[in-house]
């Protein structure tokens, strides 16, 4: 296993010439003993890596592996071709899952140019070695077969092909029959409808001897099958941001609300005696409609059989909403006294949101762009110097360390 340190370092090339040394000598064990040539090897890593060494930081490159294959049943290189990109990437239609371009260039020490390179998802190898194996696709795999690796007839794709068709379909299918037989109002995949119909016109071309036309066929079955898999897997996505935004929300409301109540004289000052009374009345009518309103959630999660989650978000979101709205009057008096305020006042509360919003969207995109720290701090150096330099009235070496360090910390984070 190569270590997670920045690829460029002595430690992680010489940890990848042992490596390299260790396929060498398993590729050397496998063919001095077996000797029929009948051997696949598939050489990948599991993902990628930033400059830095890591790889959770979102960065395309984490997503980049390598997949070299070779031996039994896996076809020869081909020279780069017309049909393939200028930077010799194979137009083999492969659509990715995630959004970035596999741009990456292969390495000129390789020795792989002029070579056509294909690219694919990594959910694909699992039917590549499945195909290689002679053995059916694992169960729940959402990969598709990359023809482009494997030596076989026209015949022999085509079965595989629809093999890994019938195996995505048959996920699809299951997960079709469990969110129906569990659902209140289904919604079906409706390009899917008649999806017997399109394995019977495959397995008529299989008859007739179009094998081109049958591939094709059921690769756009297979296309259509991963579709419906992606609708069912979000299939209540709607639901569900809609009740986590709305806990946002409210926890965020309630929070400014119990701050103002709790840790300002605004309660006292705007609520008189009376009307603290009525407001405790209120408050368990509110809480006993939100229990009921709870109760006939739950019921409803029961009988679609949903997962312990959405138990939880829902009823964190009725609670919270349910103590804001027994805060309905505090926050009608509130309302009525902050309508008297002049136009000022709205400016410095709204001057200071966006600033708060600011820093924290800084703070968020920071995570995968390290550079907003170089910025940050060295400008926080800059500043820090001059307002110590000016507050220190004594000759001080404060100043001159504060902005060095700051310095020090913009330069580590390039």
């Amino acid at each position: 296993m190569v270590m997670h340190i920045a690829p460029s370092s002595s430690i992680y090339l010489n940890n990848v010439a042992v490596v390299d040394s260790i396929a060498e000598r398993v590729y050397n064990l496998l063919e001095d003993y077996y000797k029929d040539n009948r051997t696949a090897y598939v050489f990948t890593a599991d993902h990628g890596m930033h400059d830095k060494g890591s790889h959770g930081d979102g960065h395309p490159s984490n997503t980049d592996t390598p997949l070299v294959v070779w031996g039994a049943g896996v076809k020869h290189p081909k020279p780069i071709s017309s049909s393939s990109h200028g930077d010799g990437h194979s137009d083999c239609g492969t659509r990715f899952v995630d959004d970035h371009m596999h741009d990456t260039p292969t390495p000129k020490e390789w020795g792989l140019h002029g070579i056509e390179r294909v690219d694919v998802n990594q959910t694909d190898i699992a039917p590549l070695m499945s195909t290689l194996l002679g053995l059916p696709c694992p169960v729940n795999s959402v990969g598709s077969l990359p023809l482009d690796y494997i030596d076989m007839k026209k015949t022999d794709e085509v079965e595989a092909v629809l093999a890994n068709t019938k195996q995505v379909l048959n996920q699809f299918v299951r997960k079709s029959q469990t969110k129906e037989a569990t659902s209140l109002y289904f919604k079906p995949f409706k390009p899917l409808g008649h999806y017997s119909t399109l394995l019977d016109q495959i397995e008529d071309h299989i008859s007739n001897g179009d094998y081109e036309a049958a591939r094709k066929l059921s690769e756009n079955l297979r296309d259509l099958a991963l579709q419906g898999l992606r609708y069912f897997q979000t299939y209540d996505w709607l639901m569900l941001m809609t009740v986590i935004i709305l806990g946002y929300i409210g926890w965020m409301t309630y929070i400014v609300l119990h701050v103002l109540q709790s840790y300002t004289s605004l309660a006292g000052d705007i609520l008189t005696k009376e009307q603290a009374d009525h407001l405790t009345d209120y408050t368990r009518k509110v809480q006993l409609c939100g229990c009921l309103f709870l109760g006939l959630l739950r019921v409803i999660l029961f009988m679609e059989q949903a997962p312990p989650l959405y138990h939880a978000y829902t009823t964190m979101t009725v609670f919270l909403w349910t103590q804001i709205s027994s805060e309905y009057r505090f926050i009608k008096a509130l309302w009525k006294q902050l309508h008297g305020r002049e136009i000022n006042y709205f400016t410095k509360v709204g001057a200071a949101c966006a600033v708060s919003v600011f820093i924290l969207e800084y703070l968020v995109n920071s995570f995968t762009e390290r550079k907003l720290y170089t910025w940050c701090f060295l400008t926080v150096g800059v500043i820090a110097f001059l307002y110590l330099f000016k507050s220190i009235p004594w000759r001080s070496g404060i100043p001159f360390f504060v902005c060095g360090a700051c310095w020090f910390l913009s330069v580590s984070d390039i």
